[in-house]
């Protein structure tokens, strides 16, 4: 009976092992935006918004990748990289009725994730 259990034990974790083994990854692509505060000058905008980008792109894959939302729970987060980045300047106006400049972060970021399909 013992010898039977062993192998019924052996037998489930080498299907099981398998079935995470034909696991591949595929890479996910997504995109973010990351808003600066409001200035006065466009220039200062467009100065906060580099800062804000150099910031982003000297992130570690482990450090971006927990800065990320991801809908994938099986994530190599050794994986993450940006692919684009860009900096706008908008320009709107306040509840005063001042105009008033924000910097804009575009960004696009790639990772990879486990597909079990």
């Amino acid at each position: 009976m013992k010898m039977k259990t062993l192998y019924q034990v052996l037998l489930i974790s080498v299907l099981s092992g398998s079935a995470y083994a034909n696991a591949r990854y595929a890479t996910q692509v997504s995109s973010d935006i990351i808003l600066g505060q409001e200035h006065s000058t466009q220039e200062e905008a467009l100065q906060e918004g580099k800062t804000l980008e150099s910031q982003l792109l000297s992130q570690t894959s482990y450090e971006l990748s927990k800065s990320q939302r991801t809908r994938v729970v099986t994530v190599n987060n050794r994986s993450f990289e940006v692919t684009k980045s860009d900096v706008k300047v908008l320009s709107q106006f306040d509840e005063k009725g001042n105009k008033v400049f924000k910097p804009e972060v575009r960004y696009q970021y790639q990772y990879d994730y486990r597909d079990y399909n």
